[in-house]
């Protein structure tokens, strides 16, 4: 299994919550989740035509942690 690590900045600050909920009591992470970061790589190379996309995005091949 090949892998890569990354160091990331925060440019400004940023509240990531627990629970995707939008009503009741929100406790706040001091990481960042693998969803996340999966939604930052999505936003840039989600392509729907692509088969690369299907590879990274839904073959489960690739994990964001």
């Amino acid at each position: 299994m090949r892998s890569l690590h990354f160091q990331l900045t925060l440019l400004s600050d940023a509240v990531i919550s627990a629970s995707a909920a939008t009503a009741g009591g929100h406790q706040s992470l001091d990481y960042l989740p693998g969803s996340t970061l999966m939604g930052i790589a999505a936003s840039r190379l989600y392509d729907p035509g692509s088969a690369n996309t299907a590879w990274m995005f839904h073959s489960q091949k690739v994990r964001f942690g």
